[in-house]
């Protein structure tokens, strides 16, 4: 689900929104904060829901569905706060993060996880040969406390870990097929197979760490 970027209802003009900061509306009548964006395309059901439940929020008149504004077709997905906390309004003020990315979903195991991608293909060599899978960065947190904004040791691993033709040796891997990496707490995970079993092999900063089988 690729967010383009914010889009300023009209009735956000009215007498019944106060602007708070960062594109984001006080509803008087609602009593719940408002945030507005443009998609790319149809929101599919995942990751609309997976979002909406991650920061506590509801769809407001726009659910990522095909809508025309000004004789042109437009993707707006809506959210709105469940009440009007403290906590309401930084659980939107983190999802506010999520314009200019592409968030999607990706399997670890059983578990659905949520990422955004960046466009980002890895270039390095593992038991001599080459791994070329896109990246995700990961973006699950139940609390709502997480932001979408690239994060600076994020981009550090995957230069320095993922890329420049880096080179490992890992005999544990050999006949494992890998399928995408995922970085999260600072480490890069390759998921694949290995044989019938799920797997991911760790990279941290110094190197290869570990292949973990994924229950």
């Amino acid at each position: 689900m690729k967010i383009l970027d914010v889009y300023p209802l009209t009735k956000y003009k009215t007498d019944d929104y106060d602007f708070i900061l960062f594109d984001i509306y006080y509803s008087k009548t609602k009593n719940c904060f408002s945030f507005c964006c443009e998609l790319a395309e149809q929101a599919e059901q995942y990751p609309l829901e997976d979002l909406l439940e991650q920061y506590w929020l509801v769809c407001g008149d726009y659910c990522g569905e095909a809508i025309e504004m000004e004789g042109t077709n437009r993707f707006l997905l809506e959210v709105e706060t469940i009440d009007n906390t403290k906590e309401d309004f930084i659980h939107i003020l983190n999802f506010s993060t999520i314009i200019g990315k592409n968030v999607l979903n990706f399997p670890v195991g059983k578990f659905e996880c949520m990422g955004v991608f960046c466009e980002e293909v890895s270039h390095f060599v593992l038991n001599q040969q080459e791994i070329k899978l896109p990246i995700y960065r990961y973006r699950n947190d139940r609390d709502g406390m997480v932001r979408f904004e690239n994060k600076h040791a994020e981009a550090v691993l995957i230069y320095n870990h993922l890329m420049k033709e880096k080179s490992y040796e890992f005999p544990k891997v050999m006949g494992t097929t890998f399928d995408f990496i995922y970085i999260k707490d600072w480490k890069a995970y390759l998921v694949g197979k290995q044989g019938e079993s799920d797997c991911q092999l760790r990279i941290g900063v110094d190197g290869v760490e570990e292949l973990e089988i994924i229950k």
